[in-house]
């Protein structure tokens, strides 16, 4: 496993990781079906402001994920804490853009640049096998969420 040695979580961390993972997706995958639905569901606020900061706060935990990794891991890469708080702060600004539909699209990107930093810490033997499937597969929902989102804005 590269370089450094990867804390093994048990199989009912793993199992309870897993599940708060795809738990996290659910507002994606809600808000997604509302907005298809369209005009039937109607929300007291502003339900892609509301998703929106959802998703910069969703970046922010995985950046997080990452500044940890920098301070912990022997051997991380000295960009790294550098690179999660770019990451953060971009999300932070993005939620404020007026074209909203822009604004899921960067927002997307920014989750296509978390998994493939995520790549690069598995490949270093920075993340276990287990958590960095986990992440392609639960990034997969929430880009196709977002970029969902995004068309949906311009129809």
């Amino acid at each position: 496993m590269g370089y450094y040695r990867l804390k093994q979580l048990n199989v009912t961390t793993q199992a309870a990781t897993k599940f708060l993972t795809y738990a996290g997706a659910l507002p994606f995958i809600a808000t997604t079906a509302v907005l298809i639905i369209g005009d039937s569901v109607r929300f007291p606020v502003d339900i892609q402001l509301v998703m929106q900061v959802y998703a910069a706060l969703l970046i922010s935990f995985l950046a997080g994920i990452h500044w940890h990794i920098g301070l912990s891991q022997a051997g991380a890469p000295s960009y790294l804490l550098f690179v999660s708080n770019m990451f953060v702060l971009l999300a932070w600004v993005i939620i404020f853009l007026a074209d909203i539909s822009v604004s899921w699209l960067l927002l997307t990107i920014l989750f296509v640049g978390l998994i493939l930093l995520d790549r690069a810490l598995f490949r270093m033997g920075l993340l276990p096998e287990w958590f960095f499937h986990l992440r392609i597969r639960i990034s997969m929902i929430v880009i196709a969420a977002s970029t969902s989102m995004a068309l949906m804005t311009n129809l």
